[in-house]
């Protein structure tokens, strides 16, 4: 017991592949107190028997292993635990009052949660002698302000492939999407409209999903179509890279009439001329 850090919090790390059901899972017996200093683990380990007690009463990170589910680190509690032969079966609740957060916070600072090796790539249970809570507060980014008419991503994801594009539905922009769509692809990147999006009943919280999520936002100008020069502000707002393109130097709003734009035309050699400009900006 003298290896413990005096005053310090142990908290239970659990890593799996892909990810963790919301209530309950098992981990493998020969994988539990893997990572785990030797102190820890006579605390844990008395007489050959696991003291479930005290690991329930200690706080848990669920985070799959590195770069196989979906970003995002949970906190929460063990309400149950067994042996049951070769496996350890838990059950367990996320905290509600504390959000999830990236991984990147965890396997971005191996020192600070102790990670060694390959831990965080492999499915493992192991506990840490130090203040959890001094650590995650510390590191991780403060809660996103929310908006009354939308919600954002706390943390907010952002795919790095992936440029979203800002223009009115309207049949004679088809070729403009396809054009650019094609030097997206070409890139190796996705490009998507929010037409191309239906994962909410509203849609403007699709729009406003689609933009959070994007790592440039194209905008259409051309038209001046309200809807757009809305995208435009939330883009702004959110601190995208937003790139601006008009078939009209008028159609511009005069508030961001100061900010660099492309002035194309709809045919042939000007969307070559369009998507010319615009693959150093994108790549």
């Amino acid at each position: 017991m003298s290896g413990l850090k005096r005053g310090a919090e142990i908290f239970n790390l659990l890593i799996q592949y892909g990810g963790w059901d919301p209530r309950r899972s098992t981990v493998g017996r020969g994988r539990f107190l893997e990572y785990t200093e030797e102190s820890v683990k006579e605390r844990i380990i008395n007489n050959g028997a696991i003291d479930f007690n005290f690991l329930m009463s200690i706080p848990t990170i669920f985070v799959a292993e590195q770069d196989t589910g979906d970003g995002l680190a949970r906190v929460g509690r063990i309400t149950a635990a067994r042996e049951i032969g070769r496996e350890i079966a838990i059950e367990y609740l996320f905290d509600t009052e504390i959000q999830p957060f990236s991984e990147d916070i965890i396997f971005g600072n191996p020192q600070l949660f102790s990670l060694a090796g390959f831990q965080a790539s492999r499915s493992h249970w192991s506990c840490k002698n130090d203040d959890f809570y001094k650590i995650l507060y510390t590191l991780r980014p403060p809660d996103r302000f929310q908006p009354t008419v939308f919600r954002l991503n706390n943390p907010q994801r952002v795919e790095n492939d992936l440029v979203s594009l800002m223009m009115p539905f309207s049949r004679e922009f088809a070729p403009v999407h396809e054009a650019i769509n094609r030097l997206v692809v070409s890139q190796g990147k996705r490009c998507q409209r929010v037409d191309e999006v239906w994962n909410h009943d509203a849609i403007y919280q699709d729009i406003v999903d689609l933009i959070d999520r994007s790592s440039v936002v194209v905008c259409d100008c051309s038209g001046r179509n309200p809807n757009v020069f809305y995208e435009m502000g939330i883009a702004h707002t959110l601190g995208k890279r937003v790139i601006l393109i008009t078939q009209n130097n008028n159609d511009v709003p005069f508030d961001v009439r100061h900010l660099r734009y492309i002035a194309y035309l709809n045919n042939g050699e000007g969307l070559r001329d369009l998507t010319d400009q615009l693959s150093p900006i994108l790549s």
